[in-house]
C-alpha cells in the first residue's frame, strides 16, 4: 500500500549534501549483521536526508522503515543506489507520485548486478593486479611499494563510490541506460586479460621454486632442474600454479589451499625434493 505525504517538501538536495552522503556512503558496512547485510549501514548513510526532505514524523518514520531491511551489494559501487534512491526519496517528497515498493523494488534489482560487477571488475581484477605489482616492487626492494597499493587501492575505490553518488543522483532512471552505453563488458575483458598477463609474469618471476635433485646417467651426474629449464623454463612454478588453480576450481577454500600448500611444502623440503 502506498502512503500520502501529509506534508509536501519544497526540500532540494544541494552538492554539498551529496557529498556528505558519499562520505556517510563509505560506512556501509560498519553494522554488517547476517539478519539484514548492509541495511543498518544504508539507513544510516541516508539518514540525513530523510530528514531533511521529511519534516513530518510520520513521513519520516515510514522513510526509516523502508529502508531499515535487508540490503547487500558490492561496498564500492554502493554510492550509486545511495544516488537513485535520493533522487527517487526527493521526488517522493516533492508530491510525484512515486510509490515506496518502486523505491524499494529499485534497490532490489540493483543489489545483485552491482555486486556481481565490482566483484569481477574490482576484487577479482583490479585489486589482484595493483596486489601483483606492488608484490615485485616490493621484492625488488621499492620501500614505498605497500603504500603505494594502499594509495591505488583508494583511489579507485572513493572515486567509484562519489562517482556513483553524484551520477545516480543526476541521471536516476537513466543510470542503467547510460551505464550500457559505457561498453563495462568491454573494459572488464580487456582488465581480465591484463590481470592474468601480471599474474603470469609474477609466477615466471617472483616464483622461486627448484629441485635440488639429480641422476647419474654412465658417469654423468645429471642435475633434474637443468633438465627442466631446457624443456621449459620455469616449469616447477608453473606446475604449482596451475595445481592450486585446480583445487580452487574444485571449490577448495583458500585457508585449506593454503594450509595444503604449507604441508606439502614441508613434506618435499624435508625429504629434498624441493
Amino acid at each position: 500500500m502506498s502512503e500520502t505525504n501529509t506534508t509536501v517538501s519544497t526540500s532540494k538536495i544541494d552538492k554539498k549534501e551529496l557529498n556528505r552522503l558519499f562520505l556517510r556512503s563509505n560506512a556501509i558496512q560498519s553494522a554488517f549483521n547476517f539478519e539484514r547485510m548492509q541495511g543498518l549501514g544504508f539507513i544510516w548513510g541516508i539518514l540525513p536526508l530523510l530528514n531533511k526532505l521529511y519534516p513530518d514524523k510520520e513521513d519520516r518514520v515510514a522513510a526509516y522503515k523502508r529502508h531499515s531491511g535487508y540490503f547487500n551489494t558490492h561496498p564500492w559501487l554502493v554510492g550509486i543506489i545511495f544516488g537513485i534512491v535520493a533522487s527517487m526519496e526527493e521526488r517522493k517528497a516533492q508530491g510525484e507520485e512515486m510509490d515506496e515498493e518502486n523505491i524499494q523494488a529499485v534497490k532490489g534489482a540493483l543489489m545483485g548486478p552491482l555486486a556481481g560487477l565490482g566483484d569481477s571488475l574490482f576484487f577479482s581484477t583490479y585489486r589482484p593486479i595493483v596486489a601483483g605489482i606492488c608484490a615485485s616492487l616490493a621484492l625488488s626492494g621499492v620501500s614505498f611499494a605497500p603504500i603505494l597499493f594502499v594509495v591505488l587501492i583508494n583511489v579507485v575505490h572513493f572515486g567509484a563510490q562519489w562517482w556513483g553518488v553524484h551520477n545516480g543522483y543526476k541521471l536516476a532512471d537513466r543510470f542503467l541506460e547510460e551505464l550500457e552505453g559505457m561498453q563495462i563488458q568491454k573494459w572488464m575483458e580487456a582488465a581480465t586479460i591484463l590481470g592474468l598477463l601480471v599474474v603470469g609474469a609474477l609466477v615466471a618471476t617472483a616464483m622461486n621454486l627448484t629441485t635440488p635433485l639429480t641422476y647419474v646417467v654412465g658417469d654423468a651426474q645429471v642435475v633434474l632442474q637443468d633438465m627442466f629449464n631446457k624443456i621449459l623454463p620455469r616449469m616447477l612454478p608453473l606446475a604449482a600454479t596451475l595445481s592450486v588453480y585446480a583445487f580452487v576450481r574444485k571449490g577448495k577454500n583458500a585457508m585449506s589451499v593454503m594450509l595444503g600448500i604449507i604441508v606439502v611444502g614441508f613434506v618435499l623440503g624435508f625429504f629434498g625434493i624441493l
